[in-house]
């Protein structure tokens, strides 16, 4: 799950206000991919130009924000769940969040529950799996 740090000298942000602000994220909207992603544009990954201190325009890509919950508010630590669609930047999410709220945001900590039919509490911890037992574990849900 995404824990994000923002802050701001001038005001605390009220829950009510970040409330606002991540229902406001909700539903299909476009976001530009970051310099720093695998996403290629002429042949290219992104990170590799921006490593280079090349920035190119990038074209917006459409995602969807399922759901948006704040799962805690701690100043200057903020938690949320965000469920999406693929091809969401989460960094990028966390930077919007904090522009909306007229501070500064970044992903501090990040936890992916779920890809597709993974879930996170389904996983197999490596320890379990060796060279004979590894074939008993199934990869997809039932």
């Amino acid at each position: 799950m995404p824990r994000f740090l923002i802050s701001n000298f001038w005001f605390l942000i009220s829950k009510n206000q970040i409330q606002k602000v991540l229902n406001s994220f909700l539903g299909r909207q476009l976001q530009i991919p970051p310099m720093f992603s695998a996403k290629k544009i002429a042949g290219q990954k992104l990170y590799h130009l921006a490593r280079e201190g090349k920035t190119v325009e990038r074209q917006p890509n459409e995602i969807e924000i399922k759901k948006i919950e704040l799962l805690d508010y701690q100043y200057p630590d903020l938690k949320i769940k965000v469920a999406c669609s693929s091809g969401t930047y989460i960094r990028t999410l966390a930077h919007d969040i904090g522009q909306k709220l007229g501070c500064g945001a970044y992903l501090g900590e990040l936890e992916r529950t779920k890809i597709g039919e993974y879930l996170l509490d389904r996983a197999t911890n490596l320890e379990e799996l060796n060279s004979t037992n590894w074939r008993d574990f199934t990869f997809l849900s039932s």
